[in-house]
């Protein structure tokens, strides 16, 4: 069994057992480790990426990101089953930047295996590290509360996870802090 299959059964039941008490406010906060080594993944994602045969650890790698979206859309489904997408603010954000050094253009070799696919390119640097490869991470913000200006558009300004707070008190209504 792997660690993501009971963050999002847990969290598939907290959004069912919620449902129970619909004017009730609620923060749920999902944190799936699939795409971290070790780099293991059931044989049935692994097999979709043929094309990967001769890396496998990047065919697992690529695997892991397949299961983490199916488990982030079964997490959708349930906020849809249960009615509660209508009135959520749904955040996605990586953590850190992968891996780097294969680019030649780190600061210092990696000390991850090279034979991994690139994963900060353009940018230089890699996870533990202040230059963009390791802190620059892409993610998203899906809502039906969202303003009609704003869906679809894309946010290129700095923001920190620190800024997620005031973000999502505001968004909620809530007077302050």
């Amino acid at each position: 069994q792997y660690s993501g299959n009971l963050v999002r059964d847990d969290a598939v039941a907290f959004l069912r057992n919620a449902s129970r008490y619909p004017t009730t406010p609620f923060f749920l906060y999902v944190a799936f480790q699939e795409a971290h080594s070790p780099y293991q993944v059931d044989p049935k994602y692994r097999q979709l990426y043929p094309e990967l045969d001769d890396q496998p650890q990047a065919q697992n790698l690529a695997g892991m990101v397949t299961h983490t979206d199916e488990m982030v859309g079964d997490i959708y489904d349930s906020l849809t089953e249960t009615t509660w997408l209508n009135n959520t603010i749904l955040v996605f954000s990586a953590d850190n930047g992968g891996p780097g050094g294969q680019d030649g253009r780190s600061p210092r070799p990696s000390r991850f295996d090279p034979s991994h696919i690139e994963r900060n390119g353009p940018f230089r640097g890699q996870k533990h590290e202040i230059y963009e490869g390791g802190v620059r991470v892409a993610g998203f913000v899906h809502s039906h509360l969202l303003q009609r200006k704003v869906i679809g558009s894309t946010n290129y300004a700095i923001m920190h996870v620190t800024d997620w707070l005031p973000t999502l008190v505001t968004a909620s209504g809530v007077a302050s802090l």
